[in-house]
């Protein structure tokens, strides 16, 4: 067998890891496979090559002129037995390619912004529904997706991301003062302004800790200007993307996500499977992942006051750091490995071909 996926970038976004791990699950399985993006940027295309995985873009300024791809992908799609496609304008490219070969299209998470706009909801229902399957990284992605498209339920197959628990796994932590990690791309549904937040208010209560983000995006600036205002001087950083994330997880506590939406993050599997219990905000897939009280601490959206305590009782107290991160390896290793995914992943393109 023969797979083609299609991105949109080979930034490190978790849709991007999610489908360049897969691909490596795939190969070590036999399975050829090759990744192709709308728009030529971003590292993870070293970390395909690297593993064996043949990589190429067609050169798109603007994911969004997909348009201009179609004979192109058309074409390249015979060369396959079937093509995945992973995020919306690649999910929008693969839908109209002309080919008459099975076609997977993925829901990686809810946007509701977009289907804020009128008649965007019935255009999602055109595109998605001439896949030959979708595939929801969570429960709640599909029945939401389902709902607000009237796509199908029968068309979704659930399967949850999946990360590599041999290069992500559990390192020593010896530090005198805790660190807390956020990682992510720099967007306003991540609301790295609440973390902020968060820190200025852990630091008020005498909770000596440092914050670490991980990531990049459009509003990287503004929240580096922020926390320049907000917090003490030298108990914050901004990394940026890195592509040494096991070794960002080693020198880190605690997990924090603040986001507002968020299918099953692979920042927060990758997280768990080194070892780190995590507090989250309980949007999304995350409660599908996280037991509150066992592999962290999940928040009411909108609790302020709640999420700082949780943030404080684990940066308080070792012992309950390394139970509940204990427990969050034992989750992914059971429920969220790569193996478990790519053999789902592959189970459902046997029964495509």
């Amino acid at each position: 067998m023969k797979i083609l996926e299609l991105l949109i970038s080979f930034r490190p976004g978790g849709a991007e890891r999610v489908a360049v791990e897969l691909s490596l699950g795939l190969k070590q399985g036999g399975v050829d496979t090759d990744i192709c993006s709308l728009i030529d940027r971003g590292f993870l295309r070293e970390s395909a090559e690297a593993g064996g995985i043949k990589t190429f873009s067609f050169g798109l300024k603007d994911p969004r002129l997909f348009h201009l791809i179609l004979g192109k992908l058309s074409a390249l799609a015979e060369n396959y037995d079937l093509c995945i496609s992973h995020c919306t304008y690649a999910d929008y490219a693969l839908a109209l390619a002309r080919t008459k070969k099975p076609r997977v299209l993925t829901i990686h998470s809810v946007d509701f912004n977009r289907w804020r706009i009128l008649g965007w909801a019935y255009l999602d229902r055109w595109f998605y529904g001439r896949a030959s399957a979708l595939v929801a990284v969570s429960q709640l992605s599909a029945d939401v997706f389902s709902k607000k498209t009237a796509v199908k339920k029968e068309l979704i197959r659930i399967i949850r991301n999946g990360v590599d628990t041999g290069k992500f796994a559990p390192m020593s932590r010896q530090r005198d003062i805790p660190v807390l990690l956020v990682v992510g791309r720099f967007f306003p549904v991540k609301h790295h302004d609440l973390a902020i937040r968060v820190s200025r208010a852990l630091h008020d209560k005498g909770i000596r800790h440092r914050i670490v983000f991980a990531g990049d995006g459009p509003l990287r600036e503004s929240s580096e200007q922020l926390a320049s205002s907000t917090l003490p001087s030298g108990y914050f950083e901004f990394l940026g993307a890195r592509k040494d994330m096991p070794q960002v997880y080693a020198d880190a506590d605690v997990l924090l996500i603040t986001s507002s939406y968020e299918g099953i993050p692979v920042s927060m599997l990758e997280a768990m499977a080194s070892g780190l219990p995590v507090v989250s905000t309980a949007v999304g897939g995350i409660p599908e992942v996280i037991r509150d009280g066992a592999e962290g601490f999940l928040i009411p959206w909108g609790d302020e006051e709640t999420l700082i305590e949780r943030v404080r009782a684990l940066l308080d107290d070792q012992s309950l750091r390394d139970e509940m991160g204990k427990s969050a390896r034992k989750r992914v290793e059971e429920d969220f490995s790569l193996e478990k995914m790519t053999d789902e992943y592959l189970k459902l393109f046997m029964e495509l071909v």
